[in-house]
């Protein structure tokens, strides 16, 4: 058998490290953290974890394995309720006569590959568009 100097030894040579369930749920708060402009891989990096395992504990944190998720905080901002009809727009009433602006200043949008923020007056008709649109 060898002896393995302290230069020689590769990641499978060390003992397997375990992390504490409090110390993942931290990790992937400060990644899910809005404020927070560090990438997965970034935060990652920083960490000295592979980004897969801190993928993994998001999917965790997620589904609640990792404990209960963080509630997001309530900062004064509204959800406003959104009915989809399947209705044909021929059914639907013609409300070109009203141009309510509403109290939105801006709209983020979640999507699978990134997030889009627009910024503006909003009408009910715009924001009927742009459901529409996203169907």
């Amino acid at each position: 058998m060898t002896n393995l100097s302290e230069s020689t030894r590769t990641y499978r040579s060390l003992p397997r490290r375990r992390f504490s369930r409090d110390h993942k749920r931290s990790l992937v708060q400060q990644l899910l953290d809005s404020d927070s402009s560090a990438t997965l891989a970034q935060l990652a990096r920083g960490h000295d974890i592979h980004p897969n395992l801190l993928g993994k504990w998001r999917r965790e944190y997620q589904q609640g394995l990792l404990g209960e998720p963080a509630k997001p905080a309530a900062s004064g901002l509204a959800l406003l309720p959104v009915t989809v009809s399947t209705a044909s727009p021929a059914s639907l009433p013609n409300r070109s006569d009203v141009a309510v602006t509403l109290p939105i200043s801006s709209l983020e949008l979640r999507l699978r590959k990134g997030t889009m923020v627009l910024e503006g007056a909003f009408t009910a008709d715009l924001l009927r568009d742009l459901v529409e649109a996203l169907q």
